[in-house]
């Protein structure tokens, strides 16, 4: 496919989908994305509650080291570690947002993309973008350019001191694996970046980061 020409097949309409289907569609992915929109608010208003809510510790021992020890006692007796709503910190304000609303929404409109346009997302943009740009135009082609290559960088033991007799350590096959019982995690199977010559950076299957060595 020359990338001035055409969108890659991800992008293509579907055979037998019609433009009603894909404004349709596109209307109903431009809703996730403002509720993703309102997600990031409800995370600041989340972040910012919690960072008043320290605060609010700090302004008690203020007040306590003025003498004002009622004044004090009051705000610490009634306001700190008040819920935000009944029964809800803001962690589950969001958790409840999420469980109730978001993910039903976003689990929705997933089923009805895959069903309607077998699981091709923004083809009105798509089509948007194809109907805009100028062929040719270096600055306007259709696709991204392909990722560059890398080459994978090797990673050297820091050397011992001579004479001190410390263990070398297992051997770069072993380090490549987890021991049994321990808290490392495991970096078999994982998705390596490139972390500036230190290893690989990475992402487990249990979703935490890690520097794999091996």
């Amino acid at each position: 496919m020359e990338s001035n020409r055409e969108l890659d097949a991800a992008h293509q309409v579907p055979d037998g989908v019609g433009v009603k289907t894909v404004l349709a569609l596109g209307a109903l992915s431009k809703v996730l994305e403002t509720m993703d929109r309102a997600c990031g608010h409800l995370y600041g208003f989340h972040q910012l509650t919690g960072s008043a809510a320290f605060e609010l510790g700090d302004a008690v021992r203020l007040l306590r080291e003025a003498g004002h020890d009622e004044q004090a006692a009051r705000v610490e007796r009634d306001i700190v570690g008040r819920n935000v709503i009944p029964g809800h910190g803001t962690f589950q304000t969001i958790e409840a947002y999420n469980s109730t609303y978001y993910q039903p929404f976003a689990a929705m409109e997933r089923g009805i993309v895959d069903e309607l346009a077998a699981g091709r997302d923004h083809l009105h943009e798509a089509g948007l973008k194809a109907a805009r740009r100028t062929p040719h135009h270096p600055d306007h082609t259709a696709t991204p350019p392909p990722p560059p290559e890398t080459q994978p960088v090797e990673v050297r033991a820091r050397p011992r001191s001579a004479g001190s007799g410390s263990d070398p350590g297992p051997s770069r096959s072993a380090r490549g694996s987890r021991p049994s019982g321990s808290d490392q995690p495991d970096c078999a199977g994982v998705w390596p970046l490139s972390f500036r010559g230190h290893g690989a950076f990475t992402r487990t299957r249990h979703g935490c980061h890690a520097l794999c060595l091996g």
